[in-house]
């Protein structure tokens, strides 16, 4: 063996039913390279594809090669391979083709390059971040206990009491101190979320569907991983979306809530005086000053919203490029989007942030980070084999709690349906 697969053997990369790799893989120039005949580990598949699809190249800062220990570009790419690259959408779709072009193999099982911590993690983060909707608007903080202590401004700097006003100075006279009040000491406690899914040696012995069976569980789990983290946070951002928690709160706690008059499918609505309301109540907030930037609304009242506003003649609406269809318009200097289904905003709401330079994220998520079961930190994946039944079980989770900092940043639409 050569010192590279030494080395990948130490790591735990060589499965312990492959045999050795016949020599130093050479540089990919088509998908027909692609073979398991070398019986090559997830991480060699998705680095020899990704050095395929760049032409050859290796991307230096990507894979860190140091020339005197992987020399030419097999070594690079066993170098990439002990790194462990991620998979894009189109690696993904090429490896899936290649496991079953090669299901005819019988010294390896078709799911079983797969069935890697790093290869569901890598998945599961590229999935999850296409359906996050509030991953812009978060300020995150690794945490190393689950008892959190954090803070938050109790007065605007207009409010603060103990603002000074700059004043003439006589000649050697001192300057006055510029006092701040202490913000607020809030306490908070991190929760662990997470789902689990098993694959039964059945499936992962099944030649035909064995990848598909991989992927329709995994797209299911991202999707529900990132539905309820996209919930959590928005019922933190905006208190639930519910008038009668939010007035409970402390006044420090409390969003801005307006509840319209009349329902956006109404004829007798009017949005976009429902919307400058609304944004006037914000800007006039206990002199916060925070002046909205964006509503994000729900697709059904985001449809009455557009046919009030065809109603009026107000056509200028950003067009999607790809579709033909209404993307934004801008109501008072607040650009509105309609919010994607699994946001997290309930039908019949909308919220309303003021976001823009100085105005710190409204989320801040404090999490606990796991090295033994994570290498990206954002998702921590536990493979666990049953020798009994010789299933494989798989769990996903985050552990972490999300705090609303900016409070006062915040608007909530309710009754809108």
């Amino acid at each position: 063996m050569s010192a590279v697969q030494i080395e990948m053997e130490r790591r735990g990369l060589l499965h312990k039913e492959q045999v050795a790799l016949p020599g130093t893989p050479g540089p990919i120039t088509s998908p027909a390279n692609f073979d398991l005949d070398n019986q090559l580990t997830p991480e060699q598949m998705i680095a020899r594809l990704q050095l395929q699809q760049t032409g050859g190249q290796i991307a230096p800062l990507e894979l860190r090669v140091e020339p005197a220990q992987f020399e030419g570009v097999g070594g690079q790419l066993q170098k990439a391979s002990l790194e462990g690259q991620m998979v894009s959408p189109a690696d993904e779709k090429h490896l899936e083709s290649v496991v079953l072009a090669n299901s005819s193999n019988t010294n390896i099982l078709p799911n079983q390059a797969f069935l890697r911590e790093i290869f569901i993690e890598g998945t599961i983060i590229r999935k999850m971040a296409r359906q996050l909707f509030f991953l812009d608007m978060i300020n995150r903080n690794t945490v190393n206990t689950s008892e959190i202590v954090w803070f938050r401004e109790k007065f605007s700097m207009h409010q603060d009491p103990l603002l000074k006003q700059p004043k003439p100075i006589d000649e050697g006279g001192e300057f006055p101190d510029a006092l701040v009040s202490d913000p607020q000491k809030k306490h908070a406690s991190t929760a662990k979320w997470g789902l689990a899914v098993e694959f039964t040696d059945r499936a992962i012995r099944n030649t035909n569907t064995a990848f598909n069976e991989v992927s329709r569980k995994i797209d299911n789990v991202s999707y529900a991983l990132s539905f309820q983290f996209n919930k959590i946070f928005a019922d933190v951002i905006a208190n639930e979306f519910d008038a009668s928690f939010n007035s409970a709160l402390p006044a420090d706690d409390q969003v801005n809530f307006s509840t319209v008059v009349n329902t956006w499918d109404d004829p007798a609505a009017n949005p976009v005086d429902d919307i400058l309301d609304l944004a006037l109540t914000m800007e006039e907030d206990d002199e916060w000053f925070f002046e909205p930037s964006e509503l994000w609304v729900p697709p059904k009242s985001w449809m009455d919203l557009y046919k009030y506003m065809i109603s009026v003649d107000h056509d200028e609406w950003v067009i999607n490029p790809r579709d033909g269809m209404p993307m934004s318009i801008s109501i008072g200097g607040i650009t509105v989007r309609k919010s994607p289904t699994q946001s997290g905003i309930p039908d019949g709401n909308a919220l309303m942030l003021a976001r823009g330079p100085g105005v710190a994220p409204p989320l801040d998520v404090f999490e606990e980070v796991d090295g033994r079961f994570t290498r990206s930190g954002d998702i921590h994946v536990q493979r666990i084999f049953n020798e009994r039944t010789l299933n494989v079980r798989f769990q996903m989770w985050r552990t972490f709690v999300a705090v609303n900092r900016n409070p006062h940043s915040v608007g909530v639409f309710a009754g809108l349906r």
